[in-house]
């Protein structure tokens, strides 16, 4: 404030520098000595850029300081040059606030004789002293005495300009006529949905195929023209512990049928053409900060504040167009289609509500407000569903519509009018599930195929460049890229850089490591082998993939079981450690002679044969009347509809999971934006400077609330312990689970038996007797510790009372006890 503690004035103080303002002269020759021509060397001239050349033509009339800055100089000012800059001068008791302390020293300094106004004030032509016009040689001080320049305006009849307002204004046109084309090309649609309530909540059942004794009915709601009930699907115990959404008894898929359309498309193209056009408009306004298309801000007449003042618009404006294509990134291209009943279109769009699984929750009040106003803003926008849009094909035989989603077809079906997957039941006793053991025709086998599909479970999984694709969509990179697109204009290009490449290199690494698991998971899921299948009567040398419900197949050692199957003959052990993580192999044995009910979650486990599981041993037995029962096994589930399609689902399509751990990161990003809004005011209304410039600070302290940097650091971390896991055989395809585990402070085992020693020892045995008098309670012998000093009847019925197989290898399976008595 220019005072010290008392009040009083603060000294002036001395100065040095450059502290001298330009003299604009009318003629070269009026400048003073040594500052004119007779600075140049021999043959040259002093340029208004002042540098020295023998041709100063080709420098335009912007470089000539005389000029003020101002974007159309007043006519008065036509034909002034400057002289050459004035040396750096020392002033004591330097005064800022009075200019013509500076003027009067540097007239002395360097001999500017006579009165010289300051540019500007052109009614001071007259030098004073002899009364005399100076009209032949006027002289003006500028540079630092230069008045305020006039804000510089475009005309927006700049090319630059016309060509923005030419593609607006053409963009704007095709989405105005597409608008009005959807409209009405979707209007019976759209009439016929108000009008038949029955779209909304009409129910149907779902008729498996034509033959009525071999289906089993599927429920389900029919919603927006159609729904998407899966078929009730049993689950095994031991296995995993529930279906994916979407493949869940009841859960509901919004179906909507879409017809590509030349029009939509062409408007389709004009979106991806304007939103890479956004990026080449700030591509070219940041070339011109730094002069690389010419000269410096030559977009902008040359004036910088003008081209900040331009950028800052044009970055709003290019953000909300990409964030809002971001966000719709799964409905844009549908939005491009013409809607149509999902059994006239050539593609479905399927929804599927996401449920979040909430561990726990919070019982903080600004936790629960912040998850509330979250849920209200992602319902706003319908970013609670999974969109995917499917093609839908269709099967050669019949012509039958169908779409593969999430590993599972679903075919339309004419008499219910929706599309379902298909779920044969061949029946629930043992005697009907017997009755299937002639196995199938071909064309049976083949009607199947098609309503079914391959038992297959084919795992999409991208490319590393369209995978790294698909991470760059994600809305916090854009959110990187456009704040790190400020660092490069802003002359901060060498953070920018090096923050683009942390960036870039993180999500490298997450693309990497997921798109490794994702092939893991596919290796795990998709297998095949050759397989004897019984159709027609005979033995059919087949691929496991052509097995449907109903066919019969024969299990040898070794195989992989291709589907959930009952076993019709043989003695079977098999391995479920894959599948449950039991250790031991088991054994299973042939259904029987009766109308018992076959209940694989129950007794009938022993029965059953699940995929993903292998045959250790597989043997055909003599049976009772002297036929032999080779090891056979009749088919009752393929592809996702077995316990293993199940878990492979849960794998692929994990179901969201919500712990206090996320609910309180809400609070955490609620609070950083609102902080990050009050520092952005304060900026702009305390910061002293333009206010262009004062925008790009605020941007820049908001980014340092919200670090671009933060998913990096979190992607690294992430990548690093899922290299560690992967050392120990543990497998992460959604990294951000990683950190989840970390919070985890209990877990429930289901058996003890998972983290006790395996097996048991013989201890000893202890026989009973009744010394012949069955009147009297029975007595202990005395304790024996070898199983060989036992009395012969107690080893007899040791030795012949159990269920102990032994496999090839001589590795004996059955109950832990029995096994070790032998």
């Amino acid at each position: 404030n220019e005072v010290d503690v008392d009040g009083r004035p603060c000294p002036l103080r001395t100065r040095t520098g450059a502290l001298c303002p330009q003299l604009c002269v009318s003629d070269v020759a009026l400048c003073p000595q040594g500052y004119g021509n007779d600075l140049c060397p021999t043959g040259e001239k002093l340029c208004i850029d002042g540098s020295c050349s023998s041709a100063c033509g080709d420098i335009p009339a912007r470089k000539n300081p005389c000029g003020c800055g101002f974007q159309f100089p007043p006519e008065q000012a036509a034909g002034l040059v400057p002289c050459a800059s004035f040396l750096d001068v020392t002033i004591d008791h330097y005064n800022a606030k009075d200019p013509s302390q500076t003027i009067d020293f540097c007239a002395d300094k360097f001999n500017v004789s006579g009165i010289v106004p300051i540019w500007g004030r052109w009614s001071a032509e007259q030098d004073l002293a002899t009364n005399l016009p100076i009209s032949n040689g006027r002289r003006f001080w500028a540079g630092k005495q230069c008045p305020k320049a006039p804000k510089y305006h475009y005309k927006y009849n700049e090319p630059l300009w016309l060509g923005v307002f030419a593609c607006s204004g053409a963009e704007a046109i095709i989405l105005a006529i597409w608008v009005v084309y959807k409209y009405f090309r979707e209007k019976t649609v759209k009439r016929l949905r108000r009008k038949e309530s029955g779209f909304t909540t009409a129910t149907a059942a779902a008729v498996a195929v034509a033959n009525a004794k071999d289906t089993k009915p599927l429920s389900g709601k029919l919603i927006d023209d159609a729904s998407l009930s899966s078929a009730s699907k049993e689950k095994t115990s031991g296995t995993s512990a529930s279906a994916t959404a979407g493949a869940d008894e009841g859960t509901e898929l919004r179906l909507k049928g879409f017809k590509n359309d030349v029009l939509g498309w062409i408007g389709f193209v004009s979106v991806l053409a304007v939103s890479l056009g956004w990026f080449v408009f700030l591509g070219f306004w940041t070339g011109d900060y730094y002069g690389t298309l010419g000269e410096v801000a030559s977009l902008a007449h040359y004036n910088s504040s003008l081209l900040d003042e331009t950028l800052i618009p044009i970055w709003i404006f290019a953000t909300t167009w990409l964030v809002v294509c971001c966000t719709f990134q799964d409905r844009i291209r549908n939005y491009f289609r013409i809607e149509c009943l999902p059994a006239e279109g050539t593609c479905v769009q399927i929804e599927r509500e996401l449920v979040e699984l909430r561990m726990a929750s919070s019982t903080s009040m600004f936790v629960r407000l912040a998850k509330r106003a979250e849920e209200n803003f992602v319902k706003l926008i319908r970013a609670n569903y999974h969109v995917k849009t499917c093609k839908i094909e269709r099967i050669p035989r019949t012509g039958q519509r169908y779409f593969n989603y999430m590993c599972t077809r679903y075919v339309f079906n004419e008499s219910s009018a929706q599309y379902s997957p298909y779920q044969f039941d061949l029946g629930s006793t043992h005697n009907q599930l017997k009755s299937h053991a002639g196995g199938l025709s071909s064309d049976e086998a083949g009607a199947r195929f098609d309503l079914v599909g391959p038992n297959f479970i084919s795992v999409d999984v991208p490319s590393y460049v369209m995978a790294f694709a698909l991470e760059m969509s994600q809305f916090f990179y854009l959110y990187q890229f456009m704040v790190m697109w400020l660092y490069y204009y802003w002359n901060y290009y060498i953070i920018g850089v090096i923050d683009t490449c942390i960036i870039l290199l993180s999500a490298i690494v997450k693309v990497v490591v997921r798109v490794r698991s994702e092939l893991r998971v596919k290796h795990m899921a998709e297998h095949s082998e050759a397989c004897s299948i019984l159709r027609d009567g005979e033995w059919q040398e087949l691929s496991t993939i052509d097995l449907v419900p109903g066919d019969v197949f024969r299990v040898a050692a070794g195989m992989h079981v291709p589907c959930d199957a009952v076993v019709l003959g043989g003695n079977i052990v098999s391995d479920e450690s894959s599948l449950t993580g039991e250790p031991l192999p088991i054994r299973k044995f042939p259904i029987h002679d009766d109308d018992g009910i076959h209940d694989k979650s129950g007794a009938g486990k022993i029965n059953t044969l699940f995929a993903g599981t292998s045959v250790s041993q597989a043997q055909s037995v003599t049976t009772s009347d002297g036929s032999v029962s080779e090891p056979i096994g009749l088919c009752v589930h393929t592809g996702t509809q077995t316990d293993k399609g199940q878990l492979v689902q849960e794998i692929l399509f994990p179901q969201p999971i919500s712990f206090i751990f996320n609910e309180q990161l809400r609070l955490v990003f609620g609070i950083l934006i609102l902080y990050a809004i009050l520092v952005f005011i304060l900026a702009m209304v305390f910061y002293q400077t333009q206010p262009s410039a004062s925008w790009f600070y605020a941007m820049f302290s908001c980014s340092q609330l919200i670090s671009p940097l933060l998913p990096a650091a979190l992607v690294m971390g992430q990548s690093v312990a899922a290299n560690r896991l992967k050392k120990k055989q543990i497998y992460c395809v959604n990294l951000d689970r990683v950190i989840m585990a970390g919070k985890v402070q209990m877990f429930c085992f289901d058996k003890t038996g998972t983290l006790t020693k395996e097996g048991l020892e013989f201890y000893g045995g202890l026989c009973a007797h009744t010394n012949g008098d069955d009147t009297k309670a029975p007595s202990f012998d005395s304790f024996v510790d070898s199983f060989s000093a036992l009395p012969d009847l107690m080893r007899t019925a040791a030795s012949t009372c159990h269920a102990v197989a032994e496999v090839e290898g001589g590795l004996m399976i059955g109950n832990p006890v029995d096994i070790e008595m032998f």
